[in-house]
């Protein structure tokens, strides 16, 4: 790893950090270049740092320190020497604001929209998701009714899932194709 023009190679992104442990994501190409000693030199040159030790698989830079004896400060500025930019904040992992999805939700979204559009290609447009999935639950409670399991009653929560998430499964929201025209 090495600096040109005073300019570091690589950026990586702080993952954790309390007084005493940091942990950093490191790019792909800063650990498919064989030798990270110049990050791992920068540090350990350090006085009051502890352990630092490079996780591969993990794509991290774990370093242990004493607070006491040296500053996070120290720690950015001699990984800065060796070729390492660090961010300490992720703009894609910032809070979202009140009422706006969160990128997990907005990921879950975006995987079932996929899945769905699969299996109505597969099904030549005749099943999705928001009908399959309450005709499961629905299949499910039937089996336990022919199984004869009534005394422990799954069947009745099973049935009323397949129900309320058919509801649930099938509103639209305004604008979208099927959605119930504005009553106001």
């Amino acid at each position: 790893m090495a600096v040109h023009d005073n300019h570091p190679a690589y950026v990586a992104r702080v993952l954790h950090h309390t007084p005493g442990r940091l942990r950093l994501r490191l790019p792909r190409e800063a650990l498919d270049a064989r030798d990270t000693s110049p990050l791992t030199d920068a540090l350990t040159g350090l006085r009051g740092v502890l352990q630092v030790r490079v996780a591969r698989p993990a794509s991290s830079l774990l370093v242990r320190y004493d607070p006491a004896s040296v500053r996070l400060e120290d720690l950015m500025a001699a990984l800065h020497r060796a070729g390492l930019h660090v961010i300490t904040t992720a703009p894609d992992t910032a809070a979202s604001p009140p009422g706006e999805p969160t990128a997990l939700s907005r990921l879950i979204d975006r995987l079932a929209g996929q899945m769905d559009a699969r299996v109505e290609r597969a099904t030549g447009h005749l099943l999705d998701l928001r009908t399959l999935v309450p005709l499961g639950l629905g299949a499910l409670a039937l089996r336990e009714v022919l199984a004869g399991r009534l005394q422990a009653a799954p069947w009745y929560v099973l049935l009323w899932w397949s129900f309320d998430s058919y509801l649930k499964l099938r509103r639209r929201g305004p604008g979208e194709p099927g959605a119930p025209a504005d009553q106001s």
